[in-house]
């Protein structure tokens, strides 16, 4: 269930991104509109879902399904050595547990 609010706050969301509106009214905002869609937040958190569900290699995964969905809007991060980032957080979290 957490997935799934997570993935609708993101397309909900997704027609904020990078333009925060000066003025939001809350209580008469549109939840969902034409102009909302799913963003690489859905994607990776699909991803991780999928990776922990079959307990397959994160990194490996976040790339297999990562391509199948390429203009969703990473980062440039995502371009330059990112997926190394990750790598070593995981290593770090796996050998040096709290």
């Amino acid at each position: 269930m957490a997935v799934l609010g997570a993935i609708l706050g993101d397309i909900a969301g997704s027609r904020f991104e990078f333009k925060r509106p000066f003025r939001l009214d809350i209580q008469n905002c549109e939840l969902f509109t034409k102009d909302c869609e799913f963003t690489d937040d859905t994607v990776m958190t699909l991803a991780v879902k999928k990776a922990v569900i079959t307990r397959a290699d994160l990194v490996k995964t976040m790339k297999e399904i990562g391509r199948h969905y390429p203009d969703c809007g990473y980062g440039e991060s995502f371009a330059g050595g990112y997926w190394e980032k990750i790598q070593n957080l995981i290593t770090v979290m796996a050998t040096d547990p709290p």
